[in-house]
């Protein structure tokens, strides 16, 4: 693949696209419209796993079903695609900051009595080490 093409990929997966989904849609973008059996051969995802990048870049809003005799595949215009990459993005990330708030008071819980077993054990070694050290030999 050409640098420009490995520059695009990284880009997609840095947007939090797998390698598959990646390749399908910049195969997309190249081709225009395609099966799924020309989007494994042009992009060089095994056909077994053509379906589940699909459907996966569909439910993010990145390709788009065109029913036929031979159903084809079509890629969201980019500027659309990567607000659709965005989203997915926030949702995540505020899905898992729901996650974070119901555990945080559990967690604390937890934490805080090992924090503070350790702490007071600290200070009394410390405490120990304190005084004046003398060597014999």
């Amino acid at each position: 693949m050409s640098s420009l093409g490995e520059k695009i990929l990284s880009f997609l997966e840095a947007f939090g696209l797998t390698e598959y989904e990646s390749k399908i849609y910049a195969a997309l973008i190249l081709r225009g419209m395609a099966t799924a059996n020309e989007l494994s051969d042009i992009s060089g995802v095994p056909y077994t796993r053509i379906y589940d990048a699909l459907k996966s870049l569909e439910t993010i809003g990145l390709v788009v079903k065109i029913p036929s005799r031979l159903m084809r595949f079509k890629s969201i215009h980019p500027s659309i695609a990567i607000k659709n990459l965005k989203i997915k993005i926030k949702d995540k990330y505020e899905r898992k900051m729901r996650e974070l708030e119901s555990l945080e008071s559990e967690l604390l819980k937890e934490t805080a009595y090992l924090y503070e077993k350790t702490s007071s054990r600290l200070i009394e070694d410390i405490q120990v080490i304190k005084g004046r050290i003398v060597f014999t030999v």
